[in-house]
């Protein structure tokens, strides 16, 4: 019997005849129960949660990386502005610090996106470089210039003072 068809009996009304769609909810909720074991549901559950964490700890893993590879890339190019220049171990370890979070919010996404892009990248951060390399070479031979005007103007000097 229904819902409706004991409701309407409480009533002491007269019940109307279950309807096919009555019959159907009636044999489908039949067949939830049958099919239903927690335990299979809880199995399930607790395996999609380890899928996730292995995910989630991939991702991590891969995000550190990503940003080790890009703070070495970085200290790369800039050896060849000079051959001393080198990023301490606290300096890089502090850079995966503050890059890693952003790595991972975006994660493969902005990995494989910067991938396809690497050699831009590249390009970019080496024209960066050079152009700043070159600016200080450009200051050292004005200052070298400058140094050597006053040596001369100094020996200039000399030279007059002795005549």
């Amino acid at each position: 019997m229904t819902q409706t068809a004991e409701t309407a009996l409480e009533l002491g009304l007269e019940a109307e005849a279950p309807t096919e769609r009555d019959l159907e909810a009636k044999a489908f909720a039949a067949t939830l129960a049958e099919d239903f074991d927690p335990e299979e549901v809880i199995n399930q559950q607790e395996a999609a949660n380890e899928a996730e964490k292995a995910e989630q700890q991939n991702i991590d893993e891969g995000a550190d990386a990503f940003a080790y590879m890009a703070i070495n890339t970085y200290e790369s190019v800039l050896k060849m502005a000079h051959s001393d220049f080198k990023l301490t171990k606290e300096v890089k370890d502090k850079a995966v610090e503050n890059y890693g979070p952003v790595i991972k919010k975006y994660g493969p996404q902005m990995m494989s996106l910067m991938g396809q892009y690497q050699a831009e990248i590249s390009a970019g951060i080496f024209t960066a470089t050079l152009a700043v390399q070159s600016y200080k070479q450009l200051k050292q031979l004005k200052i070298e210039d400058m140094q050597k005007e006053a040596a001369d103007d100094k020996q200039e000097a000399k030279h007059d003072a002795t005549h």
